[in-house]
């Protein structure tokens, strides 16, 4: 399946998220290597179109570190295991200085969370999210269209005769 969207109009790109983040340090001297881990953040918006793009910098980074943590997608299911409500997520890796376009399944729900888990070794971290507001279709749906189009001429005509 192939995705037919207009990447080219920045006014179809909104910002969403951005998120600025430092660890917090443990004791009174920086310069030991003693911080606590950056949680999880999770986004404070739902979300509703399933083609995002997101940027990560890290101002602190080492020039070999290429990755920086993961995104991930959360949607609610009406299904409990263990008293605890549970959700399907996917999850995708970020790489650290690169906009990339970050398409998640849609599988027909409109509304989904996103949470970023950076990682461990990253004291800092900066990230904004867009997400696409255009039309998203596919081939196959513009194949069907275009059949039925199709259909529909040749129904027309044979109404004629």
């Amino acid at each position: 399946m192939s995705l037919i969207v207009n990447l080219n109009d920045p006014n179809l790109w909104v910002p969403v998220w951005e998120l600025d983040v430092t660890a917090q340090t443990l004791g009174s001297d920086v310069e030991t290597d003693s911080y606590v881990r950056i949680p999880e953040q999770k986004c404070p918006i739902i979300l509703h179109k399933s083609l995002l793009a997101v940027y990560a910098s890290n101002p602190l980074a080492k020039p070999g570190w290429f990755s920086a943590g993961y995104l991930s997608q959360s949607i609610s299911l009406p299904l409990t295991v263990g008293g605890n409500p549970t959700s399907y997520g996917s999850s995708r890796r970020i790489v650290l200085g690169k906009t990339q376009i970050v398409p998640f399944l849609d599988i027909g729900v409109s509304d989904f969370a996103i949470a970023f888990l950076c990682h461990r070794w990253h004291r800092q971290i900066k990230l904004v999210v867009w997400e696409y507001q255009g039309n998203i279709s596919t081939t196959e749906l513009t194949a069907i269209t275009a059949l039925g189009q199709q259909l529909n001429s040749i129904e027309s005509k044979i109404d004629g005769l």
